[in-house]
């Protein structure tokens, strides 16, 4: 079954003087559908590392760059309407809480 939901990326090196290549991201999805709790994160290093993660998942080259940018502005970024199925929530270790 698939899942469609919003993707929640945070900075959390935010405020740390590191190089990109080395800041820590923890991302989650939460299912529009669910009840609203606590979600899993998944932790990813370096804007490279987000970018294959995006990839990996279909996101638009664009709209990763978008997310990447505000995450160095902002230090949070979500990307709306994400849609996944439940066989690669699980294997992201992104499935319920």
């Amino acid at each position: 079954m698939n899942r469609e939901g919003t993707l929640h990326i945070v900075d959390v090196s935010k405020g740390v003087a590191v190089p990109p290549g080395l800041r820590v991201y923890h991302v989650g999805f939460a299912d529009y559908a669910s009840p609203r709790g606590a979600m899993r994160m998944k932790q990813i290093f370096g804007e490279q590392g987000l970018r294959d993660f995006f990839t990996s998942i279909g996101v638009q080259p664009n709209i990763a760059e978008s997310a990447i940018n505000g995450l160095r502005t902002q230090g949070d970024a979500s990307i709306l309407r994400v849609v996944l199925p439940d066989n690669m929530l699980v294997s992201l270790g992104l499935h319920g809480a």
